[in-house]
């Protein structure tokens, strides 16, 4: 071997070792714990390790909450909901300032369940057909539930299979605190309990104005006006008057005026009426029409010889 293969060896062994030198003095990440399932209580778990090599403690995070320092092998968490799922994943933690380890990555997390009866799913409530005397409040079905029970404000307890209930005969303009929770049938008693109390606020509508009526001239004639409109639905009555005198209140959906002057203006006004003790709804605004009569009838008219309009057949 001449000089310069001599002297090319030299400076990669000198290499070599040198990055091998490097390399130990680069501080080693630690290994993660493996933590098992020691009990599993109704609101509690207790968690086994084996030491880490290097470790100077752990941390344990709870279903990706805050980390929990653990000094030891062996941690308890507690105020658990009973028979919930959980998980569980720690990391080794290596002396502070240590030149030789590193702190571990995060186990795999653990699956785990704590021990009792599951609480249902509380019904998801909503609210439709709000009136100002009341509203229906449904659910889609909970699974495993048999029965609901549900109650307005301090109200009594009132049980149903159904997934829906409607209350009436409240007040308009009010909210009223609604609560329901679902039960499981006695097949399912000991694996279940009732679920928590769903709430829900729900504001009764405040009373309605009834539509006004649209007024038009059915007939006009010189001592006489019929003035007509379309049925107002929820209207019980309708009130009427002429040249703002005497009200009129009618049934029908029309009003005749007679005895009139021939050729004169007259203004009909007419508003809608809810049935008396109707919470839901209240009188209209005003409609008003001015019709001018005709000329005074002939004397062939007042006869009856001619008819004042011409009748048109109803089929």
């Amino acid at each position: 071997m001449n000089r310069v293969c001599q002297a090319t060896l030299l400076a990669l062994t000198a290499l070599l070792a040198a990055v091998s030198c490097e390399k130990k003095n680069q501080p080693e990440k630690l290994a993660a714990p493996s933590p098992v399932l020691a009990t599993a209580g109704i609101n509690s778990a207790t968690f086994l390790w084996e030491n880490v090599k290097g470790a100077e403690s752990y941390l344990a995070v709870l279903d990706e909450g805050e980390p929990i320092p653990v000094k030891g092998i062996s941690i308890t968490v507690d105020g658990l909901e009973p028979a919930s799922e959980h998980t569980l994943k720690m990391k080794s933690i290596a002396p502070e300032g240590s030149l030789e380890w590193l702190d571990s990555d995060f186990s795999v997390p653990l699956n785990f369940s704590t021990a009792g009866k599951k609480k249902l799913s509380m019904p998801d409530l909503s609210a439709s057909c709000i009136l100002p005397s009341g509203f229906t409040v449904s659910w889609p079905v909970v699974r495993n539930a048999a029965k609901y029970v549900y109650k307005i404000g301090e109200g009594e307890e009132i049980q149903t299979v159904e997934t829906a209930f409607t209350v009436d005969n409240l007040i308009n303009s009010t909210h009223y605190t609604v609560k329901v929770k679902a039960v499981p049938s006695e097949e399912m008693s000991e694996v279940a309990t009732e679920s928590q109390w769903a709430e829900l606020v729900v504001t009764t509508a405040g009373p309605a104005a009834l539509d006004a009526p649209v007024l038009r001239a059915e007939s006009v004639l010189g001592v006489e006006i019929t003035i007509a409109w379309d049925a107002i639905h929820h209207a019980q009555s309708y009130v009427c008057t002429l040249n703002d005198g005497e009200p009129v209140s009618v049934t029908t959906n029309f009003v005749k005026f007679e005895g009139l002057q021939p050729l004169t203006q007259y203004t009909v006004k007419v508003y809608s009426k809810p049935a008396e003790g109707d919470v839901n709804y209240y009188d209209s605004s005003v409609s008003k029409i001015s019709v001018t009569t005709k000329n005074a009838p002939s004397e062939d008219d007042k006869k009856g010889d001619l008819p004042d309009f011409e009748e048109k057949p109803i089929f």
